[in-house]
Order: structure tokens, then sequence, then C-alpha cells
């Protein structure tokens, strides 16, 4: 019987069945990367690896539960007619327990069956794509899984069948009299909120400009009140805000909306509205579940694109120059093999002389370092690094003032005064201004002071500590292999872009890996329920499409009576939460260190764009599937 009632169904249950295919497609590959001892032995230490996957595992568990929980209560309701005809033909409810659990069961069974080679194909493309990408020593077709993986799977079908079994007994335990009411149940009239409306609209401006004054930092109210107090009243804002707009505010426009009689006598309009307030006043909670998903599933789709954007944004500021090496006794670039470099590499090479000079008070760069000397540079040789990094030159030092670079970054170039003792050349020099644009590689320079030429050759010949550095740049150098070889093989000491590069793209992998998967799991979810949900609350108004056939309804107007029906269902949530997503994003941005030395586009407007790109098209897809896969199970019905 499960099974004819399985055939019987069959086009409500192949998206369900394909959605739990994706599902566990999605646990097995992960349980495969997680397991994967040889990659697991060349990205990281093993606990890194799995503890970000036992994290992501932990997620895809309380989904589960949300997603059974939600969808057997979802067939239960589909079929309680059908449901009423065995209480009729004498089955008893113990009976009708076992069908509807066995059907359940067997649905999940052969998602199972699909899912474990579907993750295991999908698994070998990734990590292919994986050892491409960061140039692991790894043979492809070489994979060595923990026993682990096969109990894991065993372990997650036995707590979905017991989920299935205990949810089904859960909605079982009265009558099934009390059951079948629920499809003529009466929709309690809700009084209206004025006050919460107007309190939810305000709670959503304030989230944003608190999110939107980040862009003052560091003279922002995050920095004078502190950063974790307003992060914390700025969540509680925006999922408050979000829960009293979709419950109160939202209802409020649509009764001004009904009150306008020119909007309200509309053919279709005036079946529309109606049932629209009805659906949000009914569908509240759940529409303010999916606001906040769909916010959950923008920030983190932006976090994982600025995961590959910023570390090598970032990089720019660390590493500036494409190659840089710091000349000594031991470590040395003659001319022949710098002049190889020019011409093979069409490379500029800078020399630089930095005096590093002993101060009388040590230089406080963050909470636990400290410098008791300056590197000195002069202004012409500063700029000359700066122009050919491709990055602002800075103005005209005056002979007896200087500038000083930050280690962290700071609100462009400030005027900040201050006096710096030179204990070995018995001078003062005056610091009128600091800068964010440091030409040197921190790991070899961190107190890097400019100064005037004037002044810079007064003190050069008296210097007593010295040192060159050659910085190597080229548009086309900072990700190139080649010249690293090269200088690796004269065995000269050096730091590079691509070095660092690779490093942070070897660190960095399992992490976007992981990130992408919960984004994946947050955009199935939302996706899901919509669709489903909008499916059932027209199925059950079958007879009224009938209705409204009969008495001159065309079936385009029908058509899109229901596009706005199903469309209350997903625009709104869509609406609030694609604002508090990018509004997220924005405060991302602002709150990552260095954020203000970055590349606004590279850090923000790609970020933004590429959400959209991919969240909005794929999320009016299952809208247009949603609409149109409903009118065709109905069509039959409306015009027998």
């Amino acid at each position: 019987m499960s099974y004819r009632n399985i055939k019987h169904n069959f086009s409500l249950y192949i998206m369900y069945i394909l959605s739990q295919v994706l599902i566990f497609s999605l646990f097995c590959m992960l349980q495969f990367f997680g397991n994967d001892q040889l990659i697991i032995k060349r990205l990281a230490e093993d606990a890194n690896i799995q503890s970000m996957a036992n994290v992501v595992s932990a997620f895809y568990i309380i989904f589960i539960i949300f997603y059974f929980v939600y969808f057997n209560n979802f067939f239960v309701k589909q079929r309680i007619e059908e449901l009423g005809i065995y209480t009729i033909l004498g089955f008893r409810k113990s009976k009708i327990i076992s069908i509807v659990s066995l059907e359940n069961i067997l649905l999940s069974f052969v998602s199972f069956c699909l899912s474990v080679p579907i993750g295991l194909i999908s698994y070998i493309a990734i990590r292919t794509m994986l050892i491409k990408f960061i140039k692991l020593n790894i043979n492809i077709y070489h994979m060595t899984f923990s026993s682990h993986v096969v109990s894991k799977i065993l372990i997650l079908f036995v707590v979905v069948s017991a989920i299935i079994f205990f949810e089904v007994c859960i909605l079982f335990r009265g009558s099934l009299v009390k059951l079948l009411q629920v499809k003529v149940q009466q929709d309690k009239k809700i009084r209206k909120h004025p006050l919460g409306a107007t309190i939810g609209f305000t709670f959503i401006i304030l989230s944003y400009a608190l999110i939107l004054n980040l862009f003052t930092r560091p003279n922002s109210i995050w920095d004078d009140v502190g950063f974790y107090p307003v992060m914390l009243v700025t969540i509680a804002l925006i999922v408050f805000g979000t829960v009293m707009v979709i419950n109160f505010t939202l209802p409020m426009v649509l009764d001004l909306q009904i009150k306008h009689k020119n909007l309200l006598y509309r053919k279709i309009n005036n079946v529309v509205l109606p049932r629209m307030i009805h659906q949000v006043r009914q569908r509240g909670k759940l529409l303010t579940t999916i606001s906040l998903l769909i916010a959950a599933t923008i920030l983190v789709l932006g976090i994982t694109i600025m995961t590959l954007s910023y570390p090598f944004e970032a990089t720019k500021r660390i590493v500036p120059s494409s190659v840089e090496t710091v000349i000594t006794k031991k470590n040395v670039l003659n001319k022949k093999q710098v002049d190889n470099i020019k011409s093979r590499y069409h490379a500029q090479v800078t020399h630089s002389i930095v005096l590093r000079e002993k101060i009388g008070k040590p230089l406080q760069v963050d909470a636990k370092r400290s410098f008791n000397y300056i590197d000195i540079i002069s202004s012409s040789n500063y700029n000359r690094i700066l122009k050919e990094q491709n990055r602002p030159l800075l103005k005209k030092v005056q002979k007896d003032k200087a500038v000083m670079v930050n280690y962290y970054t700071k609100s462009g170039e400030e005027k900040e005064k201050t006096t710096i003792e030179l204990s070995n050349l018995h001078q003062k020099l005056m610091i009128n201004q600091t800068t964010n644009n440091n030409p040197f590689a921190f790991v070899n320079s961190v107190t890097t002071v400019v100064v005037s030429d004037e002044y810079f050759s007064q003190i050069v010949d008296v210097s007593r500590n010295k040192y060159s550095v050659y910085s190597i740049n080229s548009k086309k150098l900072r990700n190139n292999k080649s010249l690293v070889s090269y200088i690796d093989n004269l065995h000269v000491d050096m730091i590079s872009s691509y070095k660092k590069n690779q490093e942070i793209t070897h660190a960095n992998s399992p992490t976007f890996l992981m990130i992408t998967l919960i984004a994946i799991l947050l955009f199935i979810s939302v996706t899901t329920v919509l669709y489903f949900t909008s499916r059932i609350e027209q199925l059950k108004v079958a007879a009224e499409y009938k209705t409204a056939h009969s008495i001159g309804y065309s079936l385009d107007q029908i058509l899109m009576v229901m596009k706005k029906e199903i469309g209350i269902l997903f625009f709104p949530p869509l609406l609030i939460g694609f604002l508090d997503g990018v509004i997220g994003i924005i405060g991302f941005r602002y709150i990552i260190a260095d954020a203000k030395s970055s590349n606004n586009w590279i850090m923000l407007g790609k970020p933004l764009l590429l959400v959209t790109v991919i969240f909005i098209p794929i999320y009016v897809l299952v809208y247009y599937y949603s609409y149109r896969g409903t009118f065709n199970e109905l069509h039959k019905k409306i015009v027998q």
C-alpha cells in the first residue's frame, strides 16, 4: 500500500526526493572530505579539518531535524482527506501511522541510496579541483577513507528514520477527527498593531544606521562605546525588527492597499489582496524564519566570497612588492643578477638605503610589541617604490618634518604630531603625519619613517646602522612562480607575494569549502520550504480556482492570481532578508582589520555583485517553478 501511495503521489514526492538527495549528498561529500586522510595530512592539522567538518555536520543535523519535522507535517496535512478515508474504511490509528512512516522511510532510503554515489562523485570533482588549485602533490585517484564514513551515513539514516516515525506518532497523538478539522479551521481575527508596525520599522532603520556608522571609523559609535556591546545591540535590533516588520508592518501595508478602492476593485486584486493578508497572518512565523534564513544565506555567501578576496587584498599590504630582499654580506644580489631580472621579467628593481636609528622612548605598535628603533627612508626613494607598486604617492615632506607609516590602518593620511628622539644622532624628529602605505614588507620593517631628501642626505653619512633593500615590482609579477624559482635558485633570502598568496590559499581552502557548504545548506532550506509551502497553500484552494474559472476568470488571470499569492511567500522575505544580509556584509567588511587600506571594489563591490548574481536568479527560478508547477498540476482540476 505504501508503494502504491508513493506511485500515486509521485508528482508531489519527486521534489521531496530530489531535495533529500541534494541534502544527503552534501552530507556524504562532507564526510568523505573530513575523513580523507591524504587531504587532511596535506592541507592542515587533522584536528583543524575534522573540527571544521564536525561543526558543519552539526549544522546539517540541526537542519535535517527541522527539515523532517516541517515536511512530515506538510505531507500529513496534504493527505488529510485520504487519511480520513482510511479511518472510514476501518483502519486503526497504528496502521495509518505504519503506512505514513513506511512511505517516508522508503523515500529516505531511496534518497540515501542515490546520495552516496552522487556525494562520492561530487567529492572527487571538488577534490580534483582543490588539488589542482592549490597544487598539492597528491595522486588524484588515490583516496583513503576512514571506516567512520560508512558508520556516520548509516547512523544518519537511522536517526532520520527515527525522526520520521516519532514525528508521525506525535502528529497522530490526538484523535483523527481533530486532525481532519485542520483542513477547515477558520482564521482567528488578529487585531492591528500600528505601534508594533512602527517600532519594527524603526528597529530595522536603527540597525542599518548602526552598521553604516562603521564607515566613520575610527570615530564611530563602535569605537566610542565598544565593539561587542554595539554588535549585540545591532543583532538584536535586526532580529526583533525583522520579526515585527513581518508580523505587524507588512499586514498594515496590505490593509492600507485594501482600503484603497482603486487598488482593491480590480479583477485580480479583489481576489489576491484579502488572501494575502490571510497568508501573512497565518504564516507570520514561517515568513520571519525565511527572512532570517535568507539574511544568513546572503551574509554567509558574502563572507565566502570575502574569504577568497580579503587575504589576497591584505597581502598587498603585508608584502607590497612582488619580491623583496634585504641585502647583507651573506645575502647578495649582484648587478648581473639584477640586470637579468629586469630584462627577463620586465621588472622594475629599486635599491633602497634604510637607516635604522635607535630612539629614546620605545615606539608602541600594539599591545604586545614595542620597538626601540625606527627605519628612515627618503621621500624620493619612498615615492619611487610606491609608484612601481601602483599606489598613491606622498606629497612633499617638509625638511624638518617626517611621516610615520602606520602598522595598523587608520582613516587615510592623518595629522598626528609627536616628537621622536634619535639617540645616536642626538637629534629630534617631528612626526606631523601618518600614512597607511608601507613601502616594505612588515617582516623587514615595521616602524618606517619618511623624511625629506635634504634631511636624509644630512644624516645618511653619519648614521651607524644602515641596510639596503631590493624591491622588485611589475604588474604581472605578484603571482609569478618563475621569478620566485629563479631567485630561490640563487640562494637569496627573500619574501614574495607569490609565496604569501600560496600560504594563504593553502591555509584558507578548507575554511572556504566549509563556509560554502553552509551557504548551500541555508539556500536549500530556504528554497525547499518555500517551494513546498507555496504548493500546499495553492493545492488546498483548488476548488476556489475552479469556481473563479466558472464565473469568468480566464486561465491567464488565474495564473496571475497564483503568481501574486505565491509571490507574497517569496518576495517580502526576500526583500527584508536580502537587505539584512547586504547590511551584514557591509558591516563585516568594515570589521575586518586593514579594511580601510583595501580596495573597496574587491572587498565590497565584488562580493555584493556576486551575491546578487548568484542568489537572485536561482531564487526567482525556484519561484517560477513553484507557480508554474502548481498551475500545471491544478490545470486539469480547474477546467474539468
